[in-house]
């Protein structure tokens, strides 16, 4: 495994799951973060009770909670990076 690859997990990895992002579920926070669904609304179903709901990564707040939305353009790329490395 090389750095870069191993730069690539990272970056296209969710900080929750520690899992690579998985299509059809990718989303990217304001603050440029990427999560599952799942995950970040699960870590903001848990802090609705405080009415403040932060990034995992660099806590930045948001309030009120954000509407997340697909981000599909991280998925393809890392799949299209993976790939073109194995070639």
């Amino acid at each position: 495994l090389n750095t870069t690859s191993c730069l690539d997990r990272e970056t296209f990895s969710c900080s929750i799951s520690l899992d690579l992002l998985k299509d059809p579920d990718p989303v990217t926070t304001s603050c440029g973060h990427s999560y599952c669904m799942k995950c970040i609304q699960t870590n903001w179903d848990e802090e609705d009770q405080k009415g403040i709901h932060s990034c995992p990564q660099c806590r930045e707040t948001f309030t009120p909670r954000p509407v997340l939305k697909k981000d599909a353009i991280n998925v393809e790329t890392f799949f299209f990076h993976d790939f073109y490395n194995k070639l």
